[in-house]
């Protein structure tokens, strides 16, 4: 690891340790396989409608027009351009799983478990979540690793007052307090 490395990976593992003893909930696949987790108690995340411009379509007034209201944590990890693969008991998944019913079993299995611990593998570039229950979560840089990929964000931690630290695929840490 680069010396300029060290204090963004010191700084990812103890913004991502402040969720040991948190419940893991929400956890979903969405577009391009990004992974997200919601962590700590939930409340409600309210987006009011946005200022649509005169010519806008029914498609955008659709999506941008209303009030969207759901749950969120405390805490929202959002694995961006970061590998995973989730283990649990009986089930495993990784970012790229092309079986819907095994990738979605995994997620549930994992889903409501308590995380115990977080550690940074420096071997293999690599974050590695355990929870209670069994179920773990393997994030990895993701490769190969080329200019335009380096600056993407393997996984962004967001918070309720809208504070961010996102470390990024040339393990650098940007962050927004």
């Amino acid at each position: 690891m680069q010396q300029d490395q060290k204090p963004a990976v010191s700084r990812a593992l103890k913004r991502l340790r402040m969720l040991v003893g948190e419940y893991v909930w929400g956890v979903r696949r969405g577009a391009d396989d990004v992974l997200s987790l919601e962590f700590g108690p939930p409340h409600l995340a309210v987006q009011e409608p946005l200022p649509l411009a005169p010519d806008a379509t029914r498609t955008v007034a659709d999506v941008l027009g209303r009030r969207v209201v759901e749950p969120t944590g405390k805490w929202h990890l959002f694995v961006e351009d970061g590998d995973w693969a989730i283990v649990t008991g009986s089930h495993g998944t990784r970012r790229f799983d092309t079986d819907p019913a095994r990738a979605a079993a995994a997620l549930r299995q994992l889903d409501g478990q308590r995380l115990r611990s977080v550690d940074y593998l420096p071997g293999t570039v690599s974050w590695h979540l355990r929870f209670d229950l069994g179920g773990s979560l393997t994030i990895n840089r993701s490769t190969p690793l080329d200019e335009a990929r380096s600056a993407e964000s393997v996984w962004i931690l967001f918070s309720e007052g809208g504070a961010w630290f996102a470390l990024r695929n040339d393990m650098r840490a940007a962050h927004k307090p």
